[in-house]
């Protein structure tokens, strides 16, 4: 399922797909920049799958604690400026 935000300019497209990590790679390759953001329990699950990924691409990864102790707003904005630190552009891609 694809969605597209509804601005009134600058939308993008927001991807909802059952096994989708297996098409990432032709989903991204437009974008200048990409951010995975994981969960530390699916990285774990996913470990060599994801990592494999990322490195070949160079992308930037943050691994989000699992649990209800990072579903707080100082969370949010501790991933929101860690982003923020690489500069994103309307060229970048997150990934969560």
């Amino acid at each position: 399922m694809q969605l597209t935000t509804t601005y009134p300019d600058h939308n993008y497209p927001i991807i909802i797909e059952h096994a989708a990590f297996n098409q990432l790679d032709a989903l991204v390759s437009d974008y200048q920049h990409v951010f995975v953001f994981v969960d530390q329990n699916v990285y774990t699950a996913w470990e060599q799958k994801i990592s494999r990924f990322v490195h070949h691409h160079s992308y930037t990864t943050f691994q989000i604690p699992s649990g209800e102790q990072v579903k707080y707003m100082a969370q949010y904005e501790r991933y929101i400026e860690a982003l923020l630190a690489h500069q994103p552009t309307r060229n970048t891609c997150l990934i969560a």
